[in-house]
């Protein structure tokens, strides 16, 4: 729990293995929701919205990208 902390509250403390441990602790826990999250905000993108909530659907998706694991490929595309 204290990696946890320390890397949502401190990440550059983290020494170089830390960082790698946080590493594998987002990609497992994190890459089995991508394609399903991705999913869900290509269908959502299809309907009409007013521009604010274009906007947050956006932003969600700009969050994704800042989320998810440097070294995953683009999760809506076959491995």
């Amino acid at each position: 729990l204290l990696l946890h902390y320390k890397a949502r509250s401190f990440p550059k403390s983290l020494s170089s293995d830390e960082s790698a441990a946080w590493e594998q602790w987002r990609v497992k826990h994190l890459e089995p929701q991508l394609a399903e999250y991705m999913k869900s905000i290509q269908r959502l993108s299809k309907r009409e919205f007013t521009d604010d909530q274009q906007f947050v659907l956006q932003e969600l998706q700009l969050w994704l990208e800042s989320i998810a694991p440097a070294d995953m490929s683009d999760p809506s595309s076959p491995d």
